[in-house]
């Protein structure tokens, strides 16, 4: 998440496609506030958010990460893995 956003979706979409019998129905890094999909400047936290099938399943799922360095620091996942990605380090 350091090198920004387009660096996220690339890496997601390539994760994803390397998955044998994956079908990706969406793969989108969004505001967590809004939903709204973040441009490509975007610094901060954001929401990875995927739905594909494996067969006859659908899965859906997200993940909370800061997109870009944090005070000129290496970024970082937020919180510590509580559900709803509340809680996050300063």
């Amino acid at each position: 998440a350091a090198e920004g956003a387009a660096a996220v979706r690339a890496a997601a979409a390539a994760v994803l496609a390397e998955e044998p019998g994956a079908d990706v129905d969406y793969l989108a890094l969004v505001d967590p506030d809004d939903l709204a999909e973040v441009p490509e400047d975007h610094r901060g936290p954001a929401l990875l958010a995927v739905a594909a099938r494996v067969g006859a399943v659908r899965l859906i799922d997200n993940a909370p990460l800061v997109v870009g360095p944090r005070d000129g620091g290496a970024a970082e996942a937020p919180g510590d893995g509580a559900a709803g990605g509340a809680a996050r380090r300063r």
